[in-house]
């Protein structure tokens, strides 16, 4: 009776660990984030967080976590299928070099004493580049962006858009997206709801002038007013003179053409901006 007990107990013992050994590991491993702009901003920051404790498997795990799962599936159900090809085919260009892409992102912002992003996700777009991306799909989604607004001086006007897939948030870059035919660059002018903002700005230096007497020089100074266009990258891509001493013009130039602004966006689409500028100078000691 003993001996027929402790079979059957080892039986069933036997039996149970087969069966947890079948059962699937449970994904505890795997990071899940909330469908909201706060559970955006929390895996922002814990791959933030994991590249400043240089704990790469974390980090790697959320690289891998951003990537849009059977993108080319995705794609193909929402838009037509030249779009559909182009997207797939820039995205998949886009993943041979994910981990470096991520790292151009965020390991400038790893050096920062702090960061704060600020997330939006966009349902209904304004005018310009999103609202052309939205038309042309076939089945609509929604599609969140975070700004870098600390440290103010980043070069970061978005990181992407990032779309709610499969239980987490996937990044899709707008240089992804901006194959789609139907959206082109868009320009708009400096106003008082666009903050045009120089995050490197080297200051011009008037030119001497030789006057009437050989042997004195006198120095130009005053303002100089330019019409610049910067753009989606932050960089001065055109300067037309407007007004102010013509002579300063090609000092003011040389010194704008140098000058770098975060770039401006709408809906977190990069745009460019045109704006006029006042550019003073100071005459040499």
């Amino acid at each position: 009776m003993a001996i027929r007990l402790f079979l059957g107990c080892f039986v069933a013992f036997v039996w149970v660990v087969s069966v947890a050994a079948q059962e699937p590991t449970p994904a505890s491993t795997t990071p899940r984030y909330s469908d909201s702009p706060e559970g955006l901003r929390s895996m922002l920051q814990d791959f933030l967080a994991a590249m400043r404790q240089k704990d790469e498997s974390k980090a790697d795990a959320l690289r891998k976590i951003m990537i849009l799962p059977s993108h080319s599936s995705w794609f193909n159900s929402r838009f037509d299928e030249a779009d559909a090809r182009g997207l797939s085919t820039r995205y998949s260009q886009e993943l041979e070099t994910w981990s470096e892409h991520l790292n151009q992102l965020f390991v400038p912002l790893a050096d920062a004493a702090k960061v704060a992003f600020g997330i939006q996700c966009v349902r209904r777009p304004k005018p310009g580049p999103l609202h052309h991306l939205v038309a042309a799909m076939k089945q609509p989604a929604t599609f969140c962006y975070a700004n870098v607004e600390k440290p103010a001086d980043s070069p970061l006007a978005t990181l992407g858009y990032f779309i709610y897939e499969g239980g987490n948030f996937r990044l899709v870059d707008v240089a992804v997206l901006n194959v789609v035919k139907s959206i082109k660059v868009n320009r708009i002018s400096a106003t008082s709801g666009v903050v045009l903002l120089p995050i490197h700005r080297p200051d011009p230096v008037a030119p001497p002038h030789q006057n009437s007497d050989p042997g004195k020089k006198q120095n130009y100074s005053g303002e100089v007013v330019l019409h610049i266009v910067v753009g989606v990258d932050g960089m001065v891509k055109d300067i037309q003179y407007v007004s102010g001493p013509r002579e300063l013009f090609p000092r003011g130039k040389d010194a704008v053409s140098q000058w770098r602004f975060r770039p401006v966006s709408i809906d977190g689409w990069p745009v460019e901006c045109e704006a006029m500028i006042a550019v003073s100078f100071r005459p040499l000691p």
